[in-house]
């Protein structure tokens, strides 16, 4: 799950130069509506530009068809691409592609494979010292010195 705005509040400090602190007691401001941004037309259209670059990234048959497209910011725009490989259900590949102004020419910036709502995922990692559990050790095995 990742973690929401709320999850990331820090608690109100002293301003270094003596200015007034924040009183946790008053609501934090509202943040401005997101802007809906129309997709760049340059990198929008560079559909293929995006799946030979997720096809140069994945094993061969695992970039399917173009599922569609996020304008992330001004002349960045990402497409989403089925992923068709075995053990993956729900995952789909993305492929950011940029432009500096002026330019008629789309940039990929990255490609990444992200899951989807459906997608099959572990579960939550849990580090190894605290899934050791009485009885998970046993007379001769060696311990990490940290849990000595």
């Amino acid at each position: 799950m990742q973690p929401t705005s709320a999850d990331l509040t820090v608690p109100a400090q002293p301003d270094e130069l003596g200015g007034p602190t924040a009183d946790p007691a008053d609501p934090a401001p509202a943040a401005p509506p997101a802007k809906q941004l129309n997709p760049d037309a340059v990198c929008a259209a560079a559909v293929t530009l995006a799946q030979t670059a997720a096809l140069d990234v994945a094993e061969p048959g695992a970039v399917g068809e173009h599922l569609g497209l996020l304008a992330e910011e001004e002349r960045v725009v990402t497409h989403y691409f089925a992923c068709t490989a075995r053990g993956y259900r729900g995952w789909r590949w993305s492929v950011t592609l940029a432009r500096v102004p002026r330019s008629r020419t789309a940039t990929v910036s990255e490609v990444v494979l992200l899951p989807g709502d459906d997608a099959v995922q572990p579960p939550a990692w849990v580090p190894w010292s605290e899934r050791i559990a009485p009885g998970d050790l046993g007379p001769g095995d060696e311990l990490s010195d940290r849990l000595r």
